[in-house]
């Protein structure tokens, strides 16, 4: 059955270059922006997905995220910043 979601997100580099290789994003989570006003916004997604419009929302690894074994201290403040600041409002805002 379909979600119905309007948003895809992708946990990491692995998942988002398997996902780009068969729809036209970028393939890096570093090309989304590594700054606190590029971070885990939204991003249109180029082709169409089961005949729908949906957006990106390219997030790093929840390793990284919760610095679980290793990680990267730059993406974890990243991805903090982003969880207490961005997060709670970005659908509220359209953050594209």
């Amino acid at each position: 059955s379909e979600s119905g979601a309007d948003i895809l997100i992708t946990l990491g580099d692995q998942p988002l270059k398997w996902f780009s290789s068969h729809f036209g994003t970028k393939s890096l989570l570093s090309a989304y922006g590594k700054g606190p006003n590029e971070y885990g916004r939204l991003h249109p997604i180029p082709e169409k997905i089961g005949g729908r419009i949906m957006k990106l929302l390219p997030l790093v690894h929840p390793r990284q995220a919760d610095r679980l074994g290793s990680h990267s201290p730059d993406w974890y403040k990243l991805h903090k910043h982003w969880f207490d600041n961005v997060a709670p409002t970005l659908l509220q805002n359209g953050m594209m």
